[in-house]
């Protein structure tokens, strides 16, 4: 685009000095408004087209993000079945042992990092259907309750009105939630303050991600879970420039003024998100014997599960895949 307006440029010059050699040469008397009313008209036009074309494409990105926002619902409903078999029942199971000693409640906390401003109610159901698991199963096993603690975690300011509906529900599905916003890079809680650690499409919100995993590990028990769902970069040359694209459609939605929220708050995302990232390559760095060295090098013993969900898996929700959904033992 800059090369083709840069040669745009040059050939209005050319145009302008040859237009100026024939008014010396007596050729043009005086400039015609019809020209000038006819290069304004076409000028306008073009912009019309531009607009027109970038509200479009931004108003599919917005049905395509609303398909995507479900789908990934769908990989945070299969992450925490993973987390189930692999973690949560032996939790439970194991404390038999409490049991002869103690009958007190025995907390379980879930950090789940990119909460978001939206679809409260599947995530929350999802909890609450988690919560509900690990009651049944300490309550046939004759063991203390268990009560899942949730944090939900964004890098914006959570809405109070929000605050307060997702509160309400967690306490119908007897399940504690509490909101927190701040920054991902540095995580306003202690060292080794849960037992898993959730993360829904956050890293490619945050400018550097391998900063916001080695956070994740730190806050994370030893021999607790890290499980994320995250879209990533296509390998195909045609699929990745059209997620280019989207990229750079979802930030120039940023500039937009709040008084269009009404046509794009399904599709404005703040900070926006960048599909174009390998965060599959940064996550398998990221185990002890992955090949990583840095801030995400060997924050993770083992992989318990990893599963790449091609394009192909679900077409009517791209952009937002290839998904990767990993669970990582810390």
């Amino acid at each position: 685009r800059k090369e083709r307006k840069r040669r745009q440029e040059e050939q209005r010059s050319k145009m302008k000095e040859k237009l100026e050699g024939w008014r010396q040469d007596g050729l043009f008397i005086r400039d015609d408004p019809q020209i000038e009313k006819v290069n304004s008209l076409r000028t306008r036009f073009q912009l019309g087209q531009k607009v027109s074309a970038f509200f479009i494409f931004a108003l599919l990105f917005g049905v395509k993000e609303r398909a995507s926002e479900s789908k990934l619902s769908d990989h945070r409903g299969q992450l925490l079945a993973w987390l189930w078999e692999d973690y949560v029942k032996d939790f439970v199971l194991q404390l038999k042992e409490q049991s002869k000693t103690s009958s007190a409640p025995v907390r379980l906390r879930l950090l789940d990092l990119g909460y978001g401003k939206g679809v409260y109610f599947q995530k929350l159901q999802a909890f609450g259907e988690l919560q509900e698991k690990i009651s049944r199963l300490a309550r046939t096993q004759g063991l203390p309750d268990v009560i899942l603690e949730v944090t939900g975690f964004d890098t914006e300011a959570f809405p109070e009105a929000a605050i307060v509906n997702s509160r309400g529900m967690a306490n119908q599905k007897k399940f504690r939630l509490e909101c927190v916003s701040g920054d991902a890079q540095n995580l306003p809680f202690e060292s080794e303050a849960f037992d898993i650690v959730l993360s829904s499409a956050l890293l490619c919100r945050v400018q550097t991600p391998a900063k916001v995993l080695k956070e994740a590990a730190r806050v994370l028990k030893k021999g607790g879970m890290f499980a994320s769902a995250e879209h990533v970069e296509d390998e195909d040359g045609l699929f990745k420039a059209l997620q280019g694209s989207f990229t750079v459609v979802n930030r120039q939605l940023q500039k937009l003024p709040q008084s269009l929220d009404f046509a794009f708050r399904d599709t404005r995302q703040s900070p926006p998100c960048d599909l174009l990232r390998k965060t599959d390559g940064l996550l398998r760095r990221s185990v002890i014997g992955g090949g990583g060295g840095g801030a995400s090098g060997g924050l993770f013993s083992r992989p318990r599960r990893a599963v790449l969900y091609d394009r192909q898996s679900d077409l009517a929700t791209w952009p937002s895949f290839p998904y990767f959904l990993s669970v990582l033992e810390k």
